[in-house]
């Protein structure tokens, strides 16, 4: 597969300019260091470890760029079923699927994850919050992930796997 860069500011971004209109940092979290590393963390810790009747749930897709990245670089058969509640982050995202022909491997809704948790059973819960506890000045970020991220991730899910990568 071919490299590819999925950054808020990437040149993908001119290919899904009729679909979606264009967002700031301050409305879709942006750090294309921290996406690659976690897209390498789910490439090799999760999508090589998982069968094709795995399902995984994501607390916080944003633009959904890591996991889009790793699914194009590998056969991971399962399902993956992302949690965003930025609705522009969640648009980027679901362009970013469908442009991608991503749809039967992962869904992104804008929605609260603890209300889908209920809904979707899973193997796996896959998050990345490097910005956890405290974030400051320097890390871009939609101020509603300040707000929640200041509140504590409590989850009383029994899942085979939890895999949180900080």
């Amino acid at each position: 597969m071919k490299n590819v860069h999925l950054g808020a500011h990437s040149t993908m971004e001119s290919t899904l300019a009729g679909d979606v209109k264009s967002y700031s940092p301050h409305d879709i979290f942006f750090c294309p260091e921290e996406s690659q590393f976690y897209s390498q963390c789910l490439d090799s810790m999760v999508f090589k470890q998982c069968t094709a009747s795995d399902r995984i749930i994501e607390f916080g897709a944003g633009d959904g760029s890591p996991v889009i990245s790793g699914l194009l670089k590998t056969e991971f058969a399962g399902r993956i079923y992302g949690y965003e509640l930025g609705s522009a982050a969640c648009e980027v995202a679901q362009a970013r699927i469908k442009h991608y022909k991503l749809s039967d491997k992962y869904s992104i809704y804008n929605q609260c994850f603890f209300k889908g948790l209920q809904s979707t059973p899973a193997n796996y819960l896959i998050a990345n919050p490097p910005y956890l506890p405290a974030p400051d000045d320097r890390i871009l970020m939609p101020r509603y992930m300040v707000e929640l991220m200041e509140q504590p991730l409590l989850i009383a899910y029994s899942l085979w796997v939890v895999k949180m990568f900080f």
